[in-house]
């Protein structure tokens, strides 16, 4: 026999020795369809319990053939029950994607500020769920007034001539570490020179001053030179 019909009977009697689901047995796509929510909310849940039941996970055949993970009737059970304690979100609470639509700045930027309290203040963040149904982090009232008066203190686009790192990486072709080391140690000398700005696309980037960028820009030639 080749060795690639040997591989073909070895794959086959792989796929072979699969069954096809108990009844009550269900996959993340179907369990997601049945519950209204995403497949994501359902997995986070399934973690929980992986390692302490793995006889609650097992690959089965479907009616075409394809090998899928499935879980038992016990687990989709306990699926359930999480996915109904979770209520929709009061008035004012607010997710990121709406929080970022609603003052105009990036994603990344509000969770940046978030963040940042969450350990003080864990009753600011809680999970409810959206009207389709989804799982979502939510932002108190309190935590939304507050990531709206840091977003507030930051600029528009900044003034002509001062330049992002990333501005002075492509201009003077050289590593954004680089850049860094040059101007950190003027930070505390020169604070002036170092201000934060809303660029148009809503992300917060700190830019340096034409002074400090001159600095960067002698220090990065006299080193080639």
């Amino acid at each position: 026999m080749s060795i690639m019909l040997q591989n073909c009977v070895i794959v086959f009697g792989e796929i072979k020795r699969f069954e096809q689901a108990l009844p009550g047995w269900m996959t993340n796509k179907r369990l997601a369809i049945e519950l209204k929510v995403a497949r994501e909310s359902i997995k986070n849940i399934t973690i929980l319990y992986r390692q302490a039941h793995p006889e609650w996970f097992y690959n089965y055949k479907n009616s075409i053939g394809q090998i899928h993970e499935h879980y038992s009737p016990k687990l989709c059970d306990l699926i359930r029950d999480e996915i109904n304690k979770f209520e929709q979100s009061p008035a004012k609470w607010m997710t990121n994607g709406g929080l970022a639509i609603d003052i105009k700045v990036a994603p990344q930027t509000i969770k940046r500020i978030a963040d940042s309290y969450r350990q003080s203040h864990p009753e600011w963040f809680h999970e409810y769920k959206r009207t389709s149904g989804n799982i979502c982090e939510y932002y108190s009232p309190e935590l939304c007034d507050i990531i709206r008066n840091e977003i507030d203190k930051f600029e528009p686009p900044p003034p002509q001539e001062w330049m992002t790192n990333n501005g002075l990486v492509i201009e003077i072709k050289v590593a954004k570490e680089t850049i860094k080391r040059i101007a950190n140690p003027c930070r505390q000398a020169h604070p002036e020179w170092f201000k934060k700005y809303k660029s148009p696309a809503g992300k917060i980037h700190e830019c340096y001053a034409p002074e400090l960028c001159d600095l960067i820009r002698e220090t990065v030639k006299n080193k080639r030179s």
